[in-house]
């Protein structure tokens, strides 16, 4: 009898709390909070705004370089000596190489592979999109020349690239 009664007595207050809840979201009116009035009129700031202004001071020695024996260069003091200073005359300018486009690879991630037998299969995702490449297999122009455990070679454009897992 005692624990139907402590059962009662507990149902009767959830009944309570979730009726209080309720009736909380569902009821609720304007008038119940606090009011807020908002008032759209602007001040005048009549002081000036500030600019702060600094420089940066970096003349202090390379912290990763203080180890090594390779003598850390400032290139920015450094000057060449010109013609009249050195004496010499300087050297003539090499014809202008060619320049190679620039290739833009897509974005490629290796996630694993697959082996059944003698195929191996690479899941591969480009550009977002996976992909199940066996080798010499393309994708979105992407071909896959080699297949490892860790990592896979592919060529977009005539130029190849190692990705790794």
């Amino acid at each position: 009898m005692k624990n139907k009664a402590i059962t009662y007595l507990l149902f009767l207050i959830v009944a309570i709390v979730w009726g209080t809840i309720i009736y909380k979201i569902f009821f609720y009116s304007e008038s119940d909070g606090v009011e807020v009035r908002i008032d759209n009129t602007q001040v005048k700031d009549d002081t000036q705004e500030h600019i702060d202004t600094f420089a940066l001071s970096l003349n202090y020695p390379d912290p990763f370089l203080k180890n090594s024996k390779v003598s850390p260069r400032n290139h920015a003091n450094t000057s060449r000596p010109t013609q009249s200073q050195s004496g010499k005359k300087p050297a003539p300018k090499a014809a202008p190489k060619k320049q190679e486009a620039i290739i833009v690879w897509p974005t490629i991630r290796y996630d694993g592979l697959i082996k059944s037998n003698d195929i191996t299969t690479a899941i591969v995702t480009i550009n977002g999109k996976s992909h199940f490449l066996k080798k010499d297999e393309v994708a979105k122009e992407v071909k896959l020349l080699s297949i490892t455990k860790d990592s896979i070679i592919v060529m977009y454009q005539q130029k190849s690239k190692t990705i790794k897992k």
